[in-house]
């Protein structure tokens, strides 16, 4: 497991230095979760590889989202989040957080898309379920890796892929 873990994060790091950095060998997604005290909101950001993310959504739309370019889709956003609302679901001490759509952008190595999430008025839980299931109907070797953080202080990282798409953490 720590082999698979260093491996993916040394890809990731990996990445940004490619030269051609839409090619990469490897399937995977990050996302950041934090309940804090200062804020009564649930923070996530999501980071997604931009042309592994169209062919997940071909299926929910009839012409390409051109994700973060001129031509890119009206309702790009939309698509985005209603894909994001099937394949990743929080639950905090057994209850089911809604999710609501801050926005996008491109990373900084522009092979890349981060999104960002949040959950209004919920406190720091004691268990959370992550339900992580992004594109692993796509690529048979996807991994989305996980960093949940609670109270600036306790953190939880998890790895989902294809069978392990579900997770509990307690704090």
């Amino acid at each position: 497991m720590f082999t698979s873990i260093f491996i993916v994060c040394l890809t990731l790091f990996h990445a940004p230095l490619s030269k051609v950095a839409n090619e990469h060998p490897f399937h995977v997604s990050k996302c950041e979760i934090e309940f804090t005290d200062e804020s009564p909101n649930v923070q996530i950001a999501m980071h997604i590889f931009i042309d592994d993310f169209e062919l997940g959504l071909e299926p929910w739309t009839k012409s390409p989202l051109q994700i973060g370019t001129t031509k890119e889709h009206p309702d790009a956003d939309s698509i985005i989040f209603k894909y994001i609302q099937k394949n990743f679901v929080i639950r905090a001490d057994q209850k089911e957080l809604p999710l609501s759509f801050l926005g996008k952008e491109m990373a900084k190595d522009l092979a890349g898309i981060w999104i960002y999430l949040e959950v209004e008025k919920w406190q720091a839980p004691k268990q959370v379920e992550l339900e992580y299931s992004l594109l692993t109907e796509v690529f048979d070797d996807q991994q989305n890796l996980a960093n949940i953080k609670v109270k600036n202080q306790k953190r939880q990282f998890g790895v989902f892929m294809k069978g392990k798409t579900k997770e509990k953490f307690s704090f």
